[in-house]
């Protein structure tokens, strides 16, 4: 049901399965989760202090209740929960990347960015930890390390390419690569138009008119 969107009533059968057992944790775990998504954050504390009770050594309570209070604006106690879920699980991707939007919120652009490669150290293929990095590079100006994480956020095809394209196209801009930037850049535009994208569309037809003032 989850998988399927049908949020709702996934949550009425883990909220059976604790009926007939209420010490079943990860059931409680997964409604933490499903309740902040179904936007019920009040049930999704009810469900981690629940968990709570019968056990605070699992990683994925505390990255959970982490999520949740992101998704609250709660961004000191999201850290906290961050911090947690590494100290019992040091490998666990998500929770360095989410710790590094933490920390990068904060100006902690070092700490973020260690984070980040973390992240991707224990899953390669972290788009949005490469796309994250590659900012914190560009700002930086550690350009050609920037130009190589963006190239890993290329792939999927999907609608974060055009974003993620733009990002490459202009940094490969400031390197001197021009000819290829642009390359890159048209193709932004290209996708991010047929995708509808009108905000990102705009910002790469302005850019593209600075550098080619005759388009």
């Amino acid at each position: 049901l989850e998988r399927a969107g049908q949020l709702k009533e996934s949550i009425a059968e883990y909220e059976r399965a604790l009926e007939i057992n209420p010490r079943m944790i990860q059931a409680h775990i997964n409604l933490i989760s499903l309740c902040a998504r179904a936007g019920q954050p009040e049930k999704a504390e009810k469900y981690y202090r629940a968990a709570l009770a019968l056990q605070t050594e699992l990683p994925d309570l505390h990255y959970n209740y982490g999520v949740l209070l992101v998704g609250q604006g709660r961004f000191e106690e999201a850290a906290r929960a961050f911090e947690r879920t590494l100290q019992l699980n040091p490998y666990y991707a998500e929770a360095h990347h989410n710790l590094a939007v933490m920390r990068e919120r904060e100006g902690r652009l070092e700490d973020a960015a260690a984070h980040y490669r973390k992240a991707i150290e224990n899953k390669p293929a972290y788009r949005s930890a490469h796309f994250f990095l590659g900012r914190i590079l560009v700002s930086q100006e550690r350009l050609a390390e920037a130009a190589e994480e963006f190239r890993q956020t290329l792939t999927p095809d999907d609608a974060e390419t055009p974003r993620n394209m733009y990002a490459l196209g202009a940094t490969l801009v400031r390197m001197g690569e021009r000819r290829q930037g642009i390359g890159y850049l048209r193709e932004a535009l290209r996708r991010a138009t047929a995708l509808n994208q009108t905000q990102l569309a705009a910002g790469i037809e302005r850019d593209l008119k600075t550098l080619e003032p005759d388009r």
